[in-house]
């Protein structure tokens, strides 16, 4: 084999060995099954350009070896000279095998900010911006607070799977429903059991189970939230907490039940649970797409359905088209420049101080009475 040829597969294992204990390591397996020459040729000439990005990226962080990224570069577009390289399978395999865990490592990463006092963090998220929305004046960012800084933004029914991989779709959530009676009681409650928006709102905020997560148009209920395990008090002072900001500019918002109704039925996640072969990556058309012509969508849906919503200002986004990896959404930059991360500190001056601050002064958004909106109107 030529000598510049057996450098780029030196390259290639050097990088691969920076990438070990990354999310991306932890969940593909180097492994192709016997997947034919043909088959890995035909993918990586298909994505050679987004394979480079990744490459070109990594060996500047990682690579002690590599002296000179043009002649890699060079190098690597070369390997269309098939004949000439007794090692190219392996060049190509290394070569995907980074990609993919490069691409799950960098759309697993979002901005944030922490926060050192209540005022800083006030300043932060009582943004009272406004955007023009079907002739009506709605807030521009909506808030999610969470007690874990480290939880995912991910929804709930995408936690803990079983299968190893799996496409998630309206018929799986269908089946899925059935099968844990959830349908059925539905049924007994409300005489219908067809699955639609209705019904995953309800379920949602029933028990926490559906491809629907929680945001709200108030960030000081979005507060409460991220500092409500004050009453766990091992969690609160073990644990950062987070307030998300997602900014809904220039986005429709979805407004009536025909439309959430719509894209339900559409909806499309590939979830991977446990560590895969990257040859189930390399087949998956949701993956493929997100690295040529990204159809990935958040939907923003305001449509409360109960009094608890409207009390909450709670409003709902949905992951379409989206790829999941264990907990984590895989979030082009495009989509992840719209969150904001506000990190409160686990700091023990800090964080009680806020929460002290933001209990006394926001007392209509208490935790008690954001579970229970008639609370506030019958205590005296």
């Amino acid at each position: 084999m030529n000598e510049p040829y057996n450098n780029i597969l030196g390259i290639l294992k050097t990088i691969k060995r920076t990438l070990r204990g990354t999310l991306g390591h932890q969940y593909i397996i180097f492994a192709f099954h016997n997947l034919p020459i043909e088959k890995i040729i035909a993918y990586f000439n298909e994505y050679k350009e987004y394979i480079w990005k990744s490459l070109s990226n990594l060996t500047y962080k990682g690579s002690e070896k590599i002296h000179d990224i043009n002649e890699f570069e060079e190098l690597f577009f070369q390997t269309n000279s098939y004949n000439q390289i007794s090692d190219l399978e392996e060049i190509m395999k290394y070569s995907i095998w980074i990609h993919c865990v490069d691409i799950i490592n960098r759309y697993t990463t979002y901005r944030k900010t922490t926060i050192e006092n209540y005022q800083d963090l006030i300043e932060k998220i009582s943004d009272r911006d406004i955007k023009r929305n079907d002739n009506q004046k709605v807030p521009k960012y909506w808030f999610r607070g969470q007690a874990n800084a480290d939880w995912e933004i991910l929804p709930s029914f995408y936690r803990g799977m079983e299968k190893n991989s799996v496409l998630v779709d309206f018929n799986y959530i269908d089946n899925d429903y059935s099968a844990k009676r959830l349908s059925q009681k539905y049924d007994e409650i409300f005489m219908r059991n067809h699955i639609n928006y209705e019904m995953l709102a309800f379920i949602q905020h029933s028990i926490g189970y559906s491809p629907l997560i929680d945001f709200t148009k108030e960030s000081l209920v979005a507060l409460t939230f991220a500092l409500d395990d004050f009453k766990h008090i091992s969690n609160f002072y073990h644990s950062d907490s987070v307030v998300i900001r997602l900014d809904t500019a220039n986005e429709d918002v979805i407004r009536n039940e025909i439309d959430a109704d719509h894209i339900l039925n559409n909806l499309q996640v590939f979830a991977i649970n446990n560590p895969i072969h990257i040859t189930t990556i390399m087949r998956s058309k949701l993956w493929t797409s997100m690295l040529t012509s990204p159809t990935m969508q958040i939907h923003f849906i305001d449509i409360p359905t109960n009094d608890r919503m409207r009390y909450q200002r709670g409003t709902f986004v949905l992951f379409d088209k989206f790829v999941v990896v264990g907990n984590h959404p895989l979030i082009p930059t495009h989509l992840a420049s719209r969150f904001e991360f506000f990190i409160i500190p686990r700091v023990r001056n800090i964080k009680e101080n806020i929460y002290a601050r933001n209990y006394n002064i926001n007392m209509i958004y208490r935790l008690q009475y954001l579970m229970d909106p008639y609370l506030y109107i019958t205590q005296g």
